[in-house]
């Protein structure tokens, strides 16, 4: 039996989502932000969608990373994804919140 409420839940999670402002992705070594084109709360997940932009020649992004509005690196981990030359590359991020 659950302790917290879903209610109670539900803010928590809208609060958590709104405090994750920066998103960003590791390509060829080199640390670049992605624009945030979404953000929302889907059950016990929030869900993220952003953007790295083509910069003209093909990369891999390795690493992703998320900070939240006060600067405090919220998470990151490891990935691989071939970015391509001539294409935005859209980076979803689901971070799951839910009680256990």
């Amino acid at each position: 039996m659950a302790f917290y409420t879903s209610e109670y839940l539900a803010k928590r999670r809208k609060k958590w989502i709104d405090s994750l402002t920066v998103f960003q992705y590791l390509e060829d070594g080199v640390w670049k932000t992605a624009s945030i084109n979404s953000k929302k709360v889907d059950g016990t997940d929030l869900i993220i969608m952003a953007s790295a932009p083509s910069t003209g020649s093909s990369g891999s992004i390795t690493a992703v990373r998320v900070y939240d509005k006060d600067g405090l690196l919220a998470g990151n981990a490891s990935i691989k994804i071939e970015h391509s030359s001539i294409q935005n590359t859209l980076l979803k991020f689901v971070l799951p919140i839910k009680e256990v």
